[in-house]
């Protein structure tokens, strides 16, 4: 009778697993930094929106607002003084470059507008 199980018989998998490994191993780093750098985004995102929010009260209030770096800032609209029926606004922009490996996505403009009513 046969014995399949003789040592000179069986096959040794680990060179398989490894060969498996390296060939994905490169695709998972690549997608860790595509989930840091989308977080990222959303973050500088949420920040440009938070900015346009808070200079678009500063406008509303009278005051000059302060924009942060890298942050342009157009269609800015004051309040004429005493005026509480129309809108103070302001568009703010930013730059967001992608750095992932493997994958070129390039730099994508973040733009928010604020708005609020004069007056507060």
């Amino acid at each position: 009778m046969r014995n399949f199980h003789s040592p000179h018989t069986e096959f040794d998998d680990e060179g398989v697993v490894a060969l498996e490994f390296v060939l994905v191993a490169p695709f998972l780093i690549a997608l860790l930094f595509a989930i840091a750098s989308f977080g990222m985004f959303f973050s500088a995102k949420v920040d440009v929106t938070s900015a346009a929010r808070d200079a678009a009260r500063t406008l509303a209030l009278g005051g000059t607002p302060t924009y942060p770096a890298g942050v342009t800032a157009s269609g800015v609209v004051t309040c004429p003084p005493g005026n509480t029926t129309s809108n103070a606004s302001v568009t703010l922009s930013s730059n967001y470059t992608f750095d992932i490996p493997l994958i070129p996505l390039g730099t994508k403009t973040i733009t928010a507008t604020g708005t609020m009513r004069c007056g507060g």
